[in-house]
């Protein structure tokens, strides 16, 4: 099940969130929350190299470990070991480099074995489009909210013709039927043309 025993040294052994278990996505597992990564970045069209975040953060998570024979955390306050929720790592949703379509269809396969399981996913991305296939797999669920913390609206209709990129995510999740709302926080600039 898991790729390694628990270790509690940071630096060496397979880099998963916080050094907790890592189990693909697709195996038998129990959590509240799934970490998935989303090594993506087809959707901007200035800067690459979104698709290297997920593991840019799993690396920076090892300097706060949160995996290991006790879950939790120590509360400085309190003087105890304090426990929390259960957190796997599942691993990178498959993408197909070149394929937006087929990444986008992966991404919501994936964040949607997630919720079948009743954990919470938290997705480490890639570029802003990821937002949308990531909404989808909640249109069987209740409604929800999307808190979005931006300069930007990325509520654009399209940017040079295309309508699934990182300037028209909000837009995109604002058409599913499973959103109510979008509350951005942040915003710096109003261009929505």
């Amino acid at each position: 099940m898991a790729d390694q025993p628990s270790n509690p040294y940071t630096f060496f052994g397979i880099t998963t969130f916080g050094k907790v278990e890592h189990i693909p996505v697709e195996q038998d597992w129990t959590a509240d929350v799934g970490v998935l990564g989303v090594p993506f970045d087809l959707g901007t069209g200035y800067r690459s190299g979104a698709r290297f975040g997920p593991k840019a953060i799993r690396d920076i998570s090892v300097r706060y470990r949160i995996g290991g024979p006790k879950p939790g955390f120590w509360d400085l306050r309190t003087g105890k070991h304090k426990a929390a929720c259960r957190i796997v790592d599942l691993g990178d949703v498959v993408t197909a480099p070149l394929d937006w379509s087929q990444c986008f269809d992966n991404i919501t396969r994936d964040v949607g074995r997630i919720l079948a399981k009743g954990a919470f996913p938290v997705v480490l991305g890639g570029d802003h489009s990821i937002t949308y296939p990531v909404m989808r797999a909640f249109e069987k669920y209740e409604p929800v909210t999307i808190v979005h913390f931006d300069a930007h609206t990325d509520y654009r209709e399209q940017v040079l013709g295309v309508r699934f990129g990182h300037g028209s995510a909000m837009r995109r999740c604002s058409e599913l039927s499973c959103v109510t709302n979008v509350c951005s926080i942040g915003i710096r600039s109003l261009r929505t043309i």
